[in-house]
């Protein structure tokens, strides 16, 4: 049994390799088993029939805890085959602070009518360099909801151009005043929580109409105010003409 790395942080995934030979010409038939000593977990698993016999099976380990650990493929024989197994040791550290995160967050329109939507963006940068796993959850401190909730684009690719984990979701306000949107990533393995907010501002349409209204006649007056003065100087060219 091997796996392809000796040392990995918590979280950070390993892929093992146990290859399942007999003496003589039958191939063995069956599974194998995979445990920890570590508590982590097991993903992944196949097992596949070489050409020269052999049975090669394969799996991705995922440490939950730091320490030393013992990795064992057991397995455990056939009518014709008797049971093995093979060992891997691996050393597992505790997540670093190069695992820190940042999430920022920006939407489309500060300010909207309520019962209008708009678009809000999460980007999560690590420390690291490395593109955190996972998603982002969203929150309001106001009455409104969240849809079209994804991460990524069209093909499923959660980061950006940059390598950083790219949220998006829609609000729609469903009252007046100020709505602060949050954006929490839980983090994973390698990386730590962090959050972000944005402020939008919903009024109602109502509001906007009859802030409309009181403009008018504030122009109505300029207008007037301008027919005043032209006809004043109409009235002084004529009395200028006359004498």
């Amino acid at each position: 049994m091997t796996c392809d790395q000796t040392q990995v942080q918590v979280g950070q995934k390993i892929n093992c390799d146990d290859i399942v030979s007999t003496a003589d010409q039958g191939i063995p038939s069956g599974s194998v088993t995979w445990t920890s000593s570590g508590g982590g977990t097991f993903s992944k698993q196949t097992c596949d029939a070489s050409k020269n016999g052999q049975v090669d099976c394969k799996a991705q380990y995922t440490p939950s805890a730091s320490g030393t650990q013992t990795l064992t493929a057991t397995y455990g024989g056939d009518a014709y085959h008797a049971p093995s197994s093979g060992k891997f040791t691996v050393f597992v550290g505790k997540m670093t602070n190069s695992g820190a995160t940042s999430t920022s967050v920006t939407c489309d329109d500060s300010y909207v009518q309520v019962g209008q939507h708009t678009t809000c963006h999460a980007t999560v940068t690590s420390a690291d360099g490395k593109t955190p796993g996972g998603s982002v959850s969203w929150t309001a401190d106001a009455s409104g909801s969240f849809s079209h909730i994804q991460c990524g684009g069209a093909h499923g690719d959660s980061q950006d151009n940059n390598g950083n984990l790219s949220c998006q979701a829609d609000y729609t306000t469903n009252a007046p005043g100020h709505h602060v949107i949050t954006a929490a990533y839980s983090g994973d393995g390698t990386h730590t929580a962090s959050s972000g907010t944005f402020d939008v501002f919903a009024q109602n349409k109502s509001d906007l109409s009859q802030q409309a209204a009181i403009a008018l006649p504030a122009g109505a007056l300029l207008a007037v105010g301008l027919s005043v003065v032209v006809l004043d100087a109409k009235e002084r060219s004529k009395k200028q003409s006359s004498a």
